[in-house]
């Protein structure tokens, strides 16, 4: 089983641009959806930089998710990390489950919604910034400002 989901968060997109076949790290932020016409700020949780707007997310994964769903890609104007968003209705949006991906610095997510930064990591620790404690995964934390009450499942971390 590991061996299958190796190989599921190693995926990443293709695409042909002028005739050739290159291959995309694209990360999936996957939304609820709507029942109402609300729309929030969408801030890459990479580096907490304004994006779009967008529904209620449910699932951030650092990887291509296939859907069938209509590819569209946006990509951070100030980090460069790239994203599919796509709808799906099974699943909740009280917790947004995260999976992260580390890159050869120190890593922060930041909250979606609100720009804060809300856990800083590394290979050998995942650090919430609100408590400065460190966390093992599984683990559950919510966004520092009190108007958001964002919760975030962070369900593991990819090297």
């Amino acid at each position: 089983m590991e061996t299958n989901q190796a190989t599921y968060y190693n995926r990443v997109m293709q695409a042909i641009i002028r005739g050739n076949i290159v291959e995309l790290r694209v990360s999936t932020i996957t939304l609820q959806p709507q029942t109402d016409n609300t729309l929030y700020a969408f801030h890459c949780p990479n580096c907490g930089k304004y994006l779009q707007q967008v529904g209620e997310i449910t699932k951030i994964y650092p990887f291509y998710e296939p859907s069938n769903d209509a590819l569209s890609v946006s990509k951070c104007k100030n980090c460069g990390t790239q994203y599919n968003f796509q709808t799906h209705d099974g699943y909740s949006s009280e917790k947004v489950k995260v999976i992260l991906h580390l890159t050869d610095t120190t890593n922060y997510f930041f909250c979606p919604k609100t720009k804060d930064k809300i856990i800083e990591f590394a290979p050998d620790r995942a650090v919430t910034i609100k408590d400065n404690k460190p966390h093992g995964f599984p683990f559950q934390t919510q966004c520092p400002l009190p108007e958001c009450k964002q919760n975030y499942w962070f369900t593991e971390m990819l090297f």
